[in-house]
């Protein structure tokens, strides 16, 4: 299951994260933006409130590694290729 909590899964996900550059857009915005760990979990727990934000962001890194983008809430997720463009999925 994606949302297993030991702390061995999530060093996978974040280290695979790591390599990977996740863009977020709110609805009201129009362009992607480079958005950081920290400041993806922040976006997350703002989203879904007390639900598990690390949980959620292992389900979007899973998710957007296949070059998928996907809503959380108001604000959606994408990788960025090293060109600076989305990956094709």
């Amino acid at each position: 299951m994606l949302f297993r909590h030991n702390a061995v899964y999530y060093f996978v996900i974040f280290s695979y994260y790591c390599v990977m550059n996740i863009q977020t857009q709110y609805s009201y915005e129009k362009t992607w933006t480079d958005t950081n760990e920290k400041d993806l979990l922040r976006i997350i727990e703002e989203e879904i409130g007390d639900a598990d934000p690390k949980g959620t962001l292992a389900y979007v890194t899973q998710t957007v590694k296949s070059g998928k983008t996907i809503s959380v809430g108001s604000c959606k997720f994408r990788v960025k290729d090293s060109n600076g463009s989305k990956i094709k999925g």
